[in-house]
């Protein structure tokens, strides 16, 4: 793997890479530019021709050609690593067991599921009636592989299908599709009863599922789940319809992000086809950073439900810290886009005529109240989201708007805006610190956990390898087991490890790697910032170890250890 991916660099500058997504302006030795990831006014992102690597010192993200692509088309390691060999004009093949184990294979798992799932919507009457009762035409169902499970008793039909088809039974765990059974060994179908709607990545690929209970199905274990986080899998990259959508979303220019897989399907077969779902999680970052590349128009359509409210508000407050045009539609009566469109077939023909701003979402919520008190707290919570626009222009209409709604002038809304600023500033320190904390317990935690591991396996020579990574007064507690000392700390490590239920030394040990590569790397950016500063001299080495620490994690976050 190695070698491909130098070859791939050995074709492939990191300047000309980049240079194909981003404006870079030529700055003595290297380059600079706006970062893509965050919104910056001065230009914090550098790129090192000569290093073949990209830092931004304004969000800290940094690496390599491949790590760029990654993040910036929102994909999976060899996602990148194939887009990047076919601008190299390398051919790409499975090099080694290893990674076809890793990565490959799980691909292969999901999209033998795929099938299997359509094949069962072909004999399975009810399910096919149930999705034309719901509005849903056969050609639409194609276009997003709509499937189903078999609706019968067994609990294992997938997983024999699988087996049968020359996969490990580990392999169709880590795929997540299949379930261990810890008190029988046995391994049965994540996925039972339920209408099946595949997830795919940025290129196409199957990566994971989301599920609908069968109509009249037992909804005890939810109305949808979802696939778990896999190594081809992460909630929070993936939006439904996001691939069926990005070509009418960048032609378009907007985004319709609405809640369920049953309002894209609808919403696309009624001819509205930038729409996408978040599809039973919230909204994320990187979510936005997908749709941002596309388009600065993101539109919002969420149940008419409290809990619906509830998710667009998280969703609004999200976005508003981009500089992004936001609306909302109203669906007049109507629950959700499925719902409408069943009801009209062109009710998405023209949705600008029904389009409402956030201010006006946030003004309907919270002035509300017809006491004193209760119109001065929501006042104070919409000067909270005004506090979220970046744009001191959006701020000012913001608040000429709340002035005339609110019969206060708008010097004495600005005034209060001072001190609420204030207040969120010392909020968003107190959460840094917290955030801090966490990170600390983290690397305790997993120096414990890799202590117990050793102990519970006897195999505290396999620990030791991990010694470098860890806090102090956990390698002298690891000195004291090599030992055999009988300290107070020894004793809790033998007692706790009879217990020890979790992962290998060596995949606890990557964590472990993985956390102390992020603290290091955060301590040499403090280190450079400090050093520029005062003009040391020692910039230049500071800079070349921040470079290959975060080379180091990247290789350890997609090769491992």
């Amino acid at each position: 793997m190695e070698k491909l991916t130098q070859i791939i660099k050995d074709k492939l500058s990191v300047v000309e890479v980049l240079k194909q997504y981003i404006e870079l302006i030529p700055a003595g030795k290297s380059f600079k530019a706006k970062c893509p990831f965050h919104n910056e006014k001065t230009p914090s992102f550098v790129v090192s021709l000569e290093r073949g690597s990209w830092h931004c010192f304004g969000c800290d993200e940094g690496g390599d050609i491949f790590t760029f692509v990654q993040k910036y088309e929102n994909v999976e390691f060899f996602e990148a690593l194939r887009i990047l060999a076919e601008k190299a004009g390398v051919e790409v093949r499975r090099e080694s067991v290893e990674q076809q184990r890793q990565f490959g294979v799980l691909y292969d798992i999901n999209e033998l599921a795929v099938k299997f799932y359509i094949e069962n919507l072909k004999k399975n009457i009810g399910a096919q009636e149930y999705l034309k009762k719901r509005g849903l035409k056969g050609e639409t169902a194609k276009i997003f592989r709509v499937g189903t499970t078999d609706f019968s008793s067994n609990w294992d039909d997938l997983t024999t299908f699988l087996m049968k088809q020359g996969f490990s039974v580990q392999n169709l765990e880590r795929s997540g599709l299949v379930v261990r059974n810890e008190g029988r060994g046995t391994y049965y179908d994540r996925f039972r009863d339920r209408i099946m709607f595949p997830l795919f990545n940025h290129a196409g690929k199957v990566v994971g599922f989301s599920g609908r209970i069968r109509p009249g199905g037992d909804e005890t274990m939810g109305k949808y789940i979802n696939s778990p986080e896999t190594p081809i899998f992460s909630k929070s990259k993936i939006l439904f319809g996001f691939y069926q959508a990005k070509h009418f979303i960048r032609e378009e220019n907007r985004a319709l992000v609405v809640e369920g897989q049953m309002d894209v399907l609808m919403g696309y077969q009624a001819g509205f086809k930038a729409i996408v779902a978040t599809s039973g999680t919230a909204l994320t970052e990187n979510h936005l950073i997908s749709l941002s590349r596309l388009t600065d128009r993101i539109i919002f359509s969420f149940d008419s439900d409290e809990a619906g409210q509830r998710a667009a508000e998280r969703a609004l407050d999200m976005t508003l810290t981009k500089d992004l045009a936001i609306s909302l539609l109203k669906l007049d009566g109507y629950k959700d886009i499925a719902e409408l469109v069943l009801d009209k077939p062109d009710g998405l023909a023209d949705i600008s005529l029904n389009l409402s701003s956030a201010s006006d979402f946030y003004f309907n919520r919270y002035l509300v109240g017809e006491s004193s008190y209760e119109k001065k707290r929501g006042i104070k919570e919409i000067l909270k989201k005004i506090l979220l626009r970046p744009s001191a222009i959006d701020r000012e209409e913001w608040i000429n708007e709340l002035s005339s709604r609110v019969s206060i002038v708008s010097e004495a809304l600005k005034e209060e805006l001072r001190y609420l600023e204030k207040d969120v500033f010392k909020e968003q320190n107190n959460k840094v610190k917290e955030e801090d904390e966490k990170n600390i317990s983290r690397l305790d935690m997993l120096s414990l956990q890799i202590l117990l591991a050793g102990v519970h396996y006897n195999d505290l020579k396999s620990a030791q390898k991990f010694e470098l990574y860890m806090p102090l007064k956990y390698k002298d507690i690891l000195k004291a087991l090599l030992e055999g000392g009988l300290k107070d700390d020894t004793l809790d490590i033998h007692f706790k490890s009879a217990l020890y239920k979790g992962e290998s030394i060596d995949l606890v040990g990557c964590q472990l790697k993985i956390e102390y590569l992020r603290d290091k790397k955060q301590e040499l950016l403090l280190k450079i910032k400090k050093a520029e500063q005062i003009s040391d001299g020692s910039v230049a080495k500071l800079i070349d170890d921040f470079q290959k620490v975060s080379l180091e994690l990247e290789k350890t976050l997609n090769n491992g250890l």
